[in-house]
């Protein structure tokens, strides 16, 4: 089941979670994911916004630390209203590592006390951008840049599924002839997006991958080491 599927899966049955990170490396593609996430639980369409969303709310920052304390009191009491045609308020906050600290804070107190019609959704490149306990509260869900995602039957992507299905020792073969062809970043991204088709039975695997990927690309630390660590911890 594809991200797409798995959100209107939990629309249907009124199980989505009150706030998340929306994050990687094309803000808008995930910024439009969210928008068309809203759309659904207002119109019961996906990808076809028309008009405006009644029961939406957006934040948009282009600099940092743009987002203060006023905003985030402005966000509550949209947050508090009742929807009017929609079953969530969802509020979407663009570019969300602009949030101060104190408006990082202030929202932190408002996801412990979240209406249950509420939906809190902050996109950003960078899931570690926000203080440790905001984060915490969040589900983080990585969404694949569109580029990969419309080139999923290059060799690239054949030589992912490939990779997945071998035996450790061959992952770790294959991962060495990668980084030597420096296609790592597009390859790792590719095995992201095919790991994200069945995000459910993936969870543990995805989520350490993106724990290693972060280290790699945040503190330079050993990408060999890394991603071995990472095929030892999973289950394919």
């Amino acid at each position: 089941m594809d991200l797409k599927s798995s959100f209107q899966k939990l629309a249907k049955e009124n199980n989505i979670f009150h706030s998340y990170i929306f994050f990687g490396n094309n803000i808008d593609f995930q910024f439009n994911f969210a928008l068309d996430l809203a759309n659904f639980l207002e119109n019961k369409n996906w990808q076809s916004l028309s008009k405006p969303l009644i029961d939406c709310l957006v934040i948009e920052s282009s600099e940092e630390g743009s987002v203060g304390i006023d905003a985030v009191k402005g966000m509550s009491k949209f947050l508090w209203q009742r929807p009017i045609v929609s079953s969530r308020k969802t509020l979407i906050v663009k570019n969300a590592n602009h949030l101060t600290t104190i408006a990082q804070n202030a929202l932190l107190k408002i996801t412990e006390e979240a209406p249950s019609s509420s939906l809190i959704i902050l996109i950003t490149r960078d899931k570690d951008a926000f203080i440790s306990t905001l984060l915490s509260r969040f589900q983080k869900i990585y969404i694949a840049s569109p580029t990969i995602v419309s080139d999923a039957k290059n060799d690239l992507a054949v030589g992912v599924v490939n990779f997945l299905k071998s035996s450790d020792r061959e992952k770790v073969s294959i991962l060495k002839k990668v980084i030597e062809d420096d296609v790592l970043d597009d390859f790792i991204k590719t095995i992201i997006f095919e790991l994200d088709k069945d995000p459910i039975k993936n969870f543990l695997s995805l989520k350490e991958l993106l724990y290693r990927w972060t280290n790699i690309n945040k503190y330079n630390t050993n990408k060999k080491l890394q991603l071995e660590a990472w095929i030892k911890s999973s289950q394919f």
